[in-house]
């Protein structure tokens, strides 16, 4: 059975068959099973498939053929990834693993693109939770280079180890794809460049190079100065992410610190999407997002400022407020 799509289903599946690359001439169906699982396919002549099952987890999963799917549910969690037939991201074997790379920017050979030493002079150590992130410069411009490595307790056990369930559940090629669908839908992320992981047995190392942003500052480097009009901009940034429409999803950040809000030439960005997800908007995991931050800004002094819960926060919080509403 064929059911009818709003305009804005059909402007979401363009921007996805946009994404992944899929031929124009395709076509697609979107049908509803007795079940009551949804599918809108695209196959790599064209079609679109994505599938919404009543769990409500969504999926973007990648087929030997090169088709992708996307499986979206009630609940509103979703896994990403790009079809290897994509123009943008292309899938290469590297020693003991594989890279997804954007080729029209970074021309490196494999074995130099995630090396901080193949840069020489033109790498620059981070500031960085875990000491493994660095600006580098290179065919494709500017970028963060940053190696996957975990944190707490786990981290002190597996330091920069996971375990292996396959390509696509790799955290180095999930967050590629989820930046290149976010930026697809105009957020303001960097451009994703390359991700590569390399297997150990049941293990993997992991490794991420994205653009870097003109003018980009953390907004934890800015405790006493930002203003309440970077925090307004800063709230209605934030609304984007939880506003945002792609595949019916928001975007829920696993890790909204100040660390990851960055101040750039263009505007406030997001950063750092590791272990973020797609999800159905919902009030209850939107507030928590911001109270995370609020707890960041904190811990970080913003709170010891005579400004912050006078002009600051209710900044933050109004202009955020108004972007909801308008994206509603």
């Amino acid at each position: 059975m064929v059911t009818k799509t709003t305009s804005t289903a059909a402007d979401e599946t363009a921007r996805a068959a946009t994404l992944f690359s899929v031929s124009p001439s395709g076509e697609t169906d979107i049908s509803v099973s007795p079940s009551g699982e949804t599918h809108v396919s695209v196959s790599s002549s064209g079609e679109t498939h994505v599938s919404v099952s009543p769990s409500g987890e969504t999926d973007i999963s990648v087929s030997p053929s090169g088709e992708t799917h996307v499986s979206v549910s009630p609940s509103g969690e979703t896994d990403i990834s790009v079809s290897p037939s994509s123009k943008t991201l292309i899938l290469e074997p590297c020693a003991g693993g594989w890279a997804l790379i954007d080729r029209a920017r970074v021309t490196e050979a494999l074995t130099a693109v995630f090396d901080p030493a193949h840069y020489g002079s033109a790498a620059h150590a981070l500031r960085d939770g875990r000491g493994q992130a660095f600006k580098v410069m290179g065919s494709f411009g500017t970028a963060a280079l940053r190696h996957y490595r975990r944190g707490g307790m786990t981290g002190a056990l597996w330091q920069d180890r996971y375990t292996f369930m396959g390509i696509e559940r790799t955290r180095c090629f999930r967050e590629l794809r989820l930046l290149n669908l976010m930026l697809a839908h105009g957020l303001p992320v960097p451009a994703p460049l390359a991700a590569r992981f390399v297997r150990s047995g049941l293990s993997y190392r992991a490794d991420i190079l994205t653009a870097w942003l003109p003018g980009a500052n953390p907004l934890s480097a800015h405790v006493q100065s930002a203003s309440a009009a970077d925090f307004s901009a800063i709230g209605q940034m934030l609304a984007r992410f939880h506003g945002a429409r792609i595949f019916t999803q928001a975007v829920w950040h696993a890790d909204l610190n100040a660390h990851n809000i960055l101040l750039t030439d263009n505007g406030p960005a997001l950063i750092d999407f590791d272990r973020c997800k797609l999800r159905a908007p919902r009030a209850a995991w939107q507030q928590a997002n911001l109270a995370r931050l609020l707890r960041s800004l904190t811990k970080l002094g913003f709170a010891a400022r005579k400004d912050f819960a006078s002009e600051l926060m209710p900044a933050l919080l109004g202009a955020y407020q108004l972007q909801m509403v308008q994206t509603r």
